[in-house]
Parts: C-alpha cells; structure tokens; sequence
C-alpha cells in the first residue's frame, strides 16, 4: 500500500487532529485510570465507526486507499464533526462534498439576504451548487424576473440560459454571456461529478440546445468578460451593467451574482422605472 499525495496527507493529519481533540467521555466511554492520551485511541475511532482497525490506521498514515462515502459518513458521525468538517472531509477523501448536501437544502443567511436586499437599485442574486437561483432581491426581480414563480429547472440558470428565448433574447451579445456561464457552471459542478441531477440536466441540454451540444464537449472552466453589459428589456430597452461574479467565503458553493447599473442609456432611470412598477417582468 503506497504512500499517498499530499491531499491524503491533509487528510491523514485532518482525521489525528480530530481524533485527539475528541474525549472518551465525549463519546461514551470509559477513561480508565491507564490512559495516557487526552484523545480517543484508533482502535476507539475505528469501533465507534464500525470499520477496521488496520483500515483506518492506513488512513492517519497517508496512504493511498479507496473509501466510500458511507465509510465516511461513519467517520463523521465517531468524530463528531460539524457540517463544515464534514464537508471537508469528503472534499479530501473524494474531492467532492456530500452530493446531498451540496444542493437539496441550499438557502441564505439572514445576513445574506440583508446584504442583497441593500444593494437597491443594483441587481443582485445567488445561486447555488448546480447555479439554481436561491435568492435575489427586487432589482434583480425586475430585471430577469418573476423568479418567485419560477420551479423546478426554470429557476436553474444554465437551463434558462439555453432553453428560455425570453432569457435568451435579453441579452445582447448573448453568446458571450452562454459561454461564460458554462465555464463557471463546469469549473464549480466539477465538486460533484457523480451527481445524478447534474448528469439528467446536462444530458437533457445536450438534446434541446445546439449550442450546448457543440460547446459542451469543449470543456472550458474559465471565462473573464470585460467591458459593460448590454441588456435589451422589453419594456424599458437598452441597459447597461457591470457584471460581476463573488463567491461567498463562508458558504463556498453559493455565488452573488452582481449587476451593478452603469450610466448608459440612462439605465438607473429605467430601473427605477421597473422597480417602481412591480407588475413588469420580462
């Protein structure tokens, strides 16, 4: 059994450091007047966790052994992990998070929202893990709206981008904004590569749209637009943005998607125009 790389290691070092921080009476059992070490011994993490002594052993070494996602979970729960130690740890063992957890309660904080409700006059939404839009504020809703109504995939931006000849039609140079959203979309689903959901959707896109089915096979994962952004809304016409991209730090798998109101085409009247009018969508 080989030696692993340098992500085994971090693994390896991960699970010695939990296993020592953790207690015996953390977990139910018995200190004993002979134990030397403040942690849980191996053979105690492997017990609670229902696996191999020798198994897990390879594990805090470093080597270079498979593991299955149930294996871990049962890590997890012996070692007492949160939900973002929990992630971690699938991240290192398998270079993915939990495929559960990336996407089937994904929401905001409170803080999060507050945060795109301030942006005012500037649109601003977030979407998740496989880029289904989770929350936005009125701008936004005014722009590319009504979101609030919008389910299942209608609220996935990859499948309005290639599928919705309303969405479609917003934009102008719409080929660039297509292409751009499919590199970010491959670079940040490449964390769950076995996700059932995300191999249905693309699958369906590779039938529906033509320009899916040729870009797709390209595999670009990097796209960087420069310059202002031009919309067509059907009811207020030309408007230009800044568009930008943030990842939240302390929810690494949600992004803000910004588009910030330039002076052109006096876009920050047309926008208040729209907010001010909330009947209007696209």
């Amino acid at each position: 059994m080989k030696k692993g790389s340098q992500r085994h290691q971090e693994l390896a070092n991960f699970l010695r450091t939990k296993r020592c921080q953790l207690t015996p009476e953390a977990v139910g059992l018995p200190r004993g007047p002979r134990r030397r070490a403040s942690g849980l011994r191996r053979e105690e993490v492997a017990q609670l966790a229902g696996i191999g002594v020798a198994w897990y052993t390879s594990l805090e070494q470093g080597r270079e052994i498979g593991v299955s996602p149930q294996t871990l979970e049962s890590l997890a729960r012996a070692l007492h992990l949160n939900n973002q130690e929990r992630e971690y740890l699938f991240v290192l063992a398998l270079r993915q998070v939990p495929l559960e957890d990336a996407t089937d309660h994904e929401s905001v904080s409170p803080d999060l929202q507050h945060f795109l409700n301030r942006l005012g006059m500037t649109p601003g939404y977030v979407v998740g893990l496989r880029w289904n839009v989770i929350a936005w504020n009125e701008a936004a809703n005014a722009i590319f709206g009504p979101l609030a109504g919008l389910r299942g995939r209608e609220r996935n931006e990859l499948w309005r981008v290639f599928t919705s000849s309303t969405y479609r039609n917003l934009f102008a140079d719409w080929e660039e904004h297509a292409r751009s959203h499919l590199a970010r979309f491959r670079a940040s689903c490449g964390r769950i590569p076995n996700d059932p959901w995300l191999a249905r959707l693309i699958e369906d896109l590779l039938q529906i749209s033509p320009q899916f089915r040729e870009w797709w096979p390209q595999h670009d994962v990097f796209a960087h637009t420069r310059g202002p952004r031009l919309l067509i809304h059907p009811h207020v016409g030309k408007m230009y943005f800044e568009h930008l991209v943030f990842q939240v730090q302390d929810a690494p798998d949600l992004k803000i998607i910004v588009y910030t109101p330039l002076e052109q085409e006096q876009t920050p009247l047309k926008l208040r125009h729209l907010l001010n009018s909330s009947s209007i969508h696209i």
